[in-house]
């Protein structure tokens, strides 16, 4: 009961610290987004004209306080502030001037409520178009869209931005600025102190928002300029240089009605132009609040969650849209003032919405006297801080030139072109170049030819001197990466030059991690190329047992029956069982195969005792004992006392390490002596070896062999300098097969 009663004000204490954090944190957070908001909402709707401008300005502030909400309570991201953001805008801004566009083409009338209805239908697809990514689990793709494609979008998006905003500072209320050029002194004053008052801001009063004390700076030169110099400028109703009337009071969910009346009005037309700028807005939002997410990482030294984050925005932005208010994004520059401020958690964002909503329903009549031309500002030095310096930097970095043009190709489409069209430009530049990487990449990761790299199986003095001058007929092939259609037709090219003078070729899989059907083809198709030519394939780790991963791989393989045309018996668990069996048939070709080896004798004319001649081999039989062992069977074992040198007569014997792990060292045949170490030093053994088949094996005990080295020492001396010259030749062996690997 103590600890309860000691632990109970700690937690509470710290949970209203942390809240008031974030309190703290919100409100900086909505101080910031205000002038945003209001601006974003304003160039959101000015292809309607400026009789639309509290319309926007309504909905951007509807947009920041609903999607900053619901995005906080739901996201990924707790300390991630939501709201309206220059792409969203730029989507928003060229999908509300397509549908005049349509309604002009089609001879009817322009339909101004009409067009902003399917306007907050494009944002409530597009909050569709988020959740079902996060649902699908799309949020961790965007690490594919290479930095060149963002940098473009977010460069074009400036420019987009910047000159939009010409009218504005310049005072210009009919007309795009290169078709009325008309200046307004007075304007172009307001707009200029309201820059000079962000910069001058940023520069000496860096606690503070800028962009607020842009706005209020900017407000309050435009009254004093009308109050001293052009009265007209302080008329509310009909004043084009103001944001205008924005209605008061609390917003309500009036689209709801609507859109269900719209959905018996859809047409393909109509959905062609909806459902395009529904996916730009999601994708692009997406894009936006994800790398939001990673800068508060980054800030709060925690890990966002990126198919959550996707839902809440999202849900945001579908709430958003039934009250009147456009997309939102997560938003760099105020999610890190909500952290330096100390919100961490999703009472942040949710205070930001809350403040803002509270701002509209009660000042919305105070905020309908901000100038178009304050607001303009503050969206010029917004597009301004937009524009990418990285990619500025790459203009003298010769070695980043396609980058560079990539940047530039993205960002001239976004300007002059459309930014929907940018968005597929993007996409097809992140597939060439992620096509171009890995076809970039060649797939063989080695390649040798069998004279001095040998499998583990050793072999007679007779039969190494036959590889080391036959052993150019095995060619391997170790590939790595992904086997698909990008990467197979350079790769079947390379093989085909390699085939001269070759009997054996195997294919290595260990390395790769994926194949195709492209793939698969042409394993299929180097099966018959090296039938016809008299060649045999022979693949390995199609299914290692290192690799869980493998049994899908291995059975597309069977269903696309290349293994069948492989043939099962040259399929290996690995490259070294591959390059064994390929010396096995090679040997046999040339005549000396095991059998053949049994049949002269394995014992009399093995390498230890060739060099005896028939009297000594004489003394030496009586003290050979022959034990059999079935296949399986241990011959003996890590650790043993080093009680015998053996000599394999018949059969087949392996040498495993004494780790867990069943890796083969070495594989021994008739004729060939092993356990010699053991027998020489005393020492226990230092592996196990296995009889792979039936076997039979001729053992020299130490009590035997010592008893021989007493009796006939010339004898014994001759073993024991056999024994020396097949460790020497065996180390040397081992130093060519290093050598060729390093």
């Amino acid at each position: 009961m103590a600890d309860a009663t000691t632990d109970g004000p700690t937690i509470d204490a710290g949970w209203r610290s942390g809240l008031k954090a974030d309190i703290s944190g919100g409100i900086s957070a909505a101080i910031i987004a205000l002038p945003l908001a209001l601006g974003f909402g304003v160039a959101a709707f000015a292809p309607l004209g400026r009789e639309y401008a509290a319309t926007g300005a309504l909905a951007g502030l509807i947009g920041a306080s609903f999607t900053g909400i619901f995005a906080a309570l739901f996201g990924g991201t707790p300390s991630q502030i939501t709201g309206p953001t220059g792409p969203m805008t730029v989507v928003i801004t060229a999908t509300v001037a397509r549908l005049m566009a349509m309604q002009t083409a089609a001879g009817d009338e322009m339909d101004a409520a009409r067009v902003l209805l399917l306007t907050f239908a494009t944002v409530l697809l597009g909050g569709v178009v988020q959740i079902l990514m996060g649902l699908l689990r799309a949020g961790s793709a965007i690490k594919f869209i290479p930095y060149p494609v963002i940098a473009g979008f977010m460069n074009g998006i400036a420019v987009i931005i910047f000159v939009g905003q010409i009218e504005a500072v310049l005072g210009i209320t009919e007309g795009r600025f290169w078709e009325n050029f008309v200046v307004v002194p007075e304007i172009v004053a307001t707009a200029a102190i309201t820059i000079a008052a962000i910069y001058g801001a940023k520069r000496w009063l860096p606690k503070l928002p800028a962009s607020l004390i842009g706005l209020l700076v900017g407000t309050g030169a435009y009254l004093l300029i009308g109050a001293l110099v052009a009265p007209q400028l302080l008329v509310f109703d009909g004043n084009n240089f103001i944001v205008g009337e924005i209605p008061s009071g609390i917003p309500m969910p009036k689209n709801i009605t609507a859109f269900a009346g719209l959905m018996t009005d859809l047409d393909a037309s109509l959905l062609a132009t909806l459902i395009p700028a529904a996916v730009v807005l999601g994708v692009l939002g997406a894009i936006d609040s994800l790398l939001t997410s990673l800068v508060a990482d980054v800030a709060t030294h925690t890990r966002h969650n990126s198919n959550r984050e996707l839902i809440g925005q999202g849900i945001g932005n579908v709430v958003a849209s039934l009250f009147g208010g456009i997309s939102g994004a997560g938003a760099t520059v105020r999610t890190l003032v909500n952290v330096d401020a100390g919100g961490r958690g999703r009472a942040s964002g949710v205070t930001h919405g809350l403040l803002l909503l509270g701002i509209l329903m009660f000042l919305g009549s105070l905020a309908g006297w901000i100038p178009m031309g304050v607001l303009g500002g503050i969206l010029i030095v917004t597009a301004i801080g937009m524009v990418d310096t990285w990619s500025l930097s790459l203009v003298r970095k010769k070695t980043a030139l396609l980058d560079l043009a990539v940047v530039l190709v993205v960002t001239v489409v976004t300007v002059a072109v459309d930014l929907m069209v940018a968005v597929g430009v993007g996409f097809a530049i992140t597939t060439a170049l992620f096509l171009r990487a890995l076809t970039s990449v060649s797939l063989v990761r080695r390649k040798y030819r069998c004279t001095r790299q040998r499998s583990r199986h050793v072999r007679d003095a007779k039969a190494q001197e036959l590889l080391t001058e036959h052993g150019e007929r095995i060619l391997v092939y170790e590939l790595k990466g992904n086997l698909f259609f990008g990467s197979t037709s350079d790769l079947a090219v390379e093989v085909e030059a390699e085939l001269a003078g070759t009997g054996y070729l195997i294919i290595d899989l260990e390395h790769v991690d994926t194949i195709d059907i492209t793939g698969a083809e042409l394993l299929k198709r180097m099966a018959d190329r090296a039938t016809d030519s008299g060649i045999e394939l022979l693949v390995s780790h199609i299914n290692p047992a290192h690799r869980a991963d493998r049994d899908a791989l291995e059975t597309y393989l069977q269903e696309l029956h290349v293994i069948e045309k492989i043939n099962e018996d040259r399929v290996f668990d690995s490259v070294d069982r591959a390059i064994e069996a390929a010396e096995d048939r090679l040997l046999a070709t040339l005549g000396h195969d095991d059998a053949a080896v049994e049949a002269a004798g394995a014992i009399r004319h093995c390498d230890l005792l060739d060099g005896l001649d028939d009297s000594q081999w004489a003394l030496v039989e009586p003290h050979l004992e022959q034990r059999e062992f079935a296949a399986g069977e241990t011959i003996f074992a890590a650790g043993d006392p080093g009680e015998f040198l053996a000599m394999v007569e018949h059969g087949l014997v392996s040498v495993y390490g004494s780790s867990s792990k069943r890796v083969r060292l070495a594989t021994f045949g008739a004729g060939i002596p092993f356990g010699e170490m053991s027998l020489i030093s005393g020492s226990d053994r230092s592996a196990t070896v296995h009889a792979d088949v039936d076997s039979i094996v001729q053992v020299l005990t130490r009590e035997h062999f010592e008893r021989l080295l007493a009796e006939h020492e010339a004898v014994g001396v001759a073993i024991l300098r056999s024994i020396g010259t097949e460790l020497a030749r065996r180390l040397r062996v081992g130093n060519e097969e290093l050598g060729e690997v390093m």
